[in-house]
């Protein structure tokens, strides 16, 4: 403040010099028999590890954030690439390594040396919006897995990390077992695939809280969901319609919802694909879809489908309905 000033400071230079570590190693690698599989570790050089370098990675790419290798002990021909690590945390730059397999007498099957693993986790779940996130991951020689739930609910994708939408039967049950299977890699030959369970349960004090109210089953409208807020207002969601053209219940129309509120419908079908989606609802779905990926204005087939809708009040409500024509 006012003429005050401070004495100037003293230069101070910071120079960095770049420095390339590089990763002398064995280059190819070939099995030995009766082996289908080489192991990556032996492409290190041993005086290397515990002096300069301290650790090293195995990648499917040339670039640190490409995948692991599942197992460096029991690679399949192809090329990989060995990072080391510094104790400071330097990587050095990354080397190839080209793996070749030669034919054996009497040869054990990769899968045999390698045997399928795989790990099943749930990473969150929310009973009330009717959604719980699962993933998986494989090991060995496992490739491929699949998802089955105890409930009959919908996957969203196929993939090792998905979305589960509940169904009717594992809300009212409050648990819901996953199962994520490793098909046998060789068929009728001597390796198994591999499987893992987990059970995602509902608390004991959840009462399918939404975000602002609760969820209850109306018994006046065989099982409606009629959504109640603090004030006692409830939002009425018929558990489906039936969209024929005889003038009865032939729209999906949400009731009771405030005329300064916004609907936001989103509606996927039975394989987790979206055939509907509408930011700012007015009761006028009649079974038909609105997306390009289902063919946007072909009518949808009866069955049951996962509905989610949103307020812009932010009440938030998910579950299934019937389209029955």
């Amino acid at each position: 403040m006012g003429n005050c000033r401070s004495d100037s400071s003293l230069a101070r230079y910071v120079s960095v010099n770049a420095t390339t570590l590089s990763l002398p190693q064995q280059t190819e690698l070939t099995n030995r028999c009766p082996f289908q599989t080489a192991d990556l570790t032996r492409s290190i050089d041993s005086q290397i590890i515990g002096n300069s370098i301290t650790s090293y990675l195995f990648k499917k790419e040339a670039f640190l954030s490409s995948d692991d290798v599942q197992s460096p002990g029991a690679a399949l021909a192809g090329v990989y690439y060995v990072f080391g690590r510094t104790a400071d945390g330097c990587y050095t730059e990354p080397m190839a390594v080209t793996v070749r397999i030669d034919a054996c007498q009497n040869s054990i099957s990769p899968c045999m040396s390698n045997p399928a693993t795989v790990v099943a986790r749930i990473d969150s779940m929310n009973w009330s919006k009717g959604v719980v996130y699962v993933r998986g991951k494989l090991g060995g020689s496992a490739e491929r897995a699949s998802w089955q739930s105890s409930g009959g609910g919908l996957f969203t994708d196929t993939g090792l990390q998905t979305r589960y939408l509940l169904s009717e039967i594992d809300r009212q049950r409050g648990t819901v077992a996953f199962t994520l299977t490793v098909a046998d890699p060789d068929g009728t030959g001597p390796c198994v695939g591999a499987t893992d369970q987990l059970t995602a349960v509902r608390a004991e004090s959840s009462r399918l809280l939404t975000e602002a109210g609760k969820q209850i089953t109306d018994k006046l409208t065989s099982g409606a969901v009629v959504a109640v807020d603090e004030s006692g207002e409830g939002v009425f969601i018929p558990e489906g319609f039936s969209p024929n053209g005889d003038g009865i219940h032939d729209r999906f129309v949400i009731q009771r919802v405030p005329p300064d509120v916004v609907i936001r419908l989103e509606v996927y079908n039975r394989w987790g694909h979206r055939v509907y989606m509408n930011n700012a609802y007015e009761n006028d779905w009649d079974g038909t879809t609105n997306q390009v990926s289902t063919g946007t204005g072909q009518s949808l087939p009866d069955g049951t489908y996962y509905y989610q809708v949103r307020l812009s009040d932010g009440r938030e409500f998910a579950r299934f309905l019937t389209l029955a024509r």
